[in-house]
């Protein structure tokens, strides 16, 4: 135990070594700042209460209890999640480098 232990705080010593490129941490806050990532972040968040109240709603018409209803509601959420990273990221990086190029 004492051995891995060492081994991982050997490993995590100079961590604040690795700088990130400066370069890529101002488009990124750039990009973060634009109404594309807020709205979408937010009709995210939409869909995850919409769901998750359609969830509970059709609970409440049951007369037993489901004791998996969390497990079920983390799976529906984690689906969304996949989805919406498969989907909305690519698509809004390919609009922003398609409008970049396009601009130059």
């Amino acid at each position: 135990m004492t051995a891995t232990l060492s081994r991982l705080k050997a490993h995590f010593t100079h961590w604040r070594e690795w700088e990130f490129n400066p370069v890529v941490v101002k488009e990124l806050r750039q990009s973060v700042r634009s109404w594309a990532v807020t709205g979408m972040l937010l009709l995210f968040l939409a869909v995850l209460f919409c769901t998750a109240l359609a969830l509970l709603i059709s609970q409440s018409f049951e007369t037993t209890v489901d004791q998996r209803l969390g497990g079920q509601i983390f799976q529906v959420f984690t689906g969304i999640l996949t989805g919406a990273s498969l989907l909305f990221i690519p698509l809004y990086v390919g609009v922003r480098l398609a409008a970049e190029r396009q601009d130059s």
